[in-house]
């Protein structure tokens, strides 16, 4: 998920003259077509950490979470930002776009994000996640993907005025995963 910006107050679906499946609405009584960055066959890279191994192959640092990465002498990791995509070894193929509300999102959706529920470390996230758990599920006295979430979602983009609590509006990108492997 990702907000839409500039934020507008209402959307409509249906074919627009322009050709676009969506209309959006603001404030200030202007509407226009709403275009998503990314269409139903695009394909994206994602980013990652990296390196070069003493063989001179390109490692993965999500890879060595739990064991020493045999980097080359003198190497060092490469921060994601910088990975070109020759080195890429996950693509998404974007398989369906749609923008809705952030509160809309269901606890099978929000499990599709990769947020978990469980394996909560202190005390203070425990209480984090209780929290918006009841906020996003009232009545519930268990934690729910949705509530991991929304705590989530809070953390990337309260600060900058899109929080859960502001319900925005988002584009919901699905897509498959396909990995490759370098040789």
């Amino acid at each position: 998920r990702r907000v839409i910006r500039p934020q507008p107050y209402m959307i409509t679906e249906g074919p627009t003259p322009q050709g676009s499946n969506w209309m959006a609405w603001y404030a200030d009584g202007k509407c226009s077509d709403l275009w998503p960055k990314h269409k139903i066959g695009d394909i994206l890279w994602v980013r990652e950490t990296w390196g070069i191994a003493t063989t001179g192959d390109i490692i993965y640092k999500a890879d060595y979470v739990d064991k020493k990465a045999p980097l080359a002498e003198g190497a060092k990791w490469r921060p994601s930002i910088h990975m070109p995509k020759e080195v890429a070894r996950i693509f998404l193929e974007v398989t369906n776009v749609r923008p809705e509300r952030l509160q809309d999102i269901t606890e099978e959706d929000a499990l599709r994000e990769g947020v978990h529920p469980w394996g909560l470390e202190t005390q203070q996230r425990m209480d984090k996640w209780c929290r918006y758990t009841l906020i996003t599920d009232p009545g519930r006295t268990t934690g729910t993907f949705r509530g991991e979430f929304a705590a989530f979602w809070d953390h990337l983009n309260a600060k900058r005025g899109y929080g859960w609590k502001e319900n925005p509006w988002v584009w919901v990108i699905e897509f498959r995963k396909e990995v490759i492997k370098h040789d």
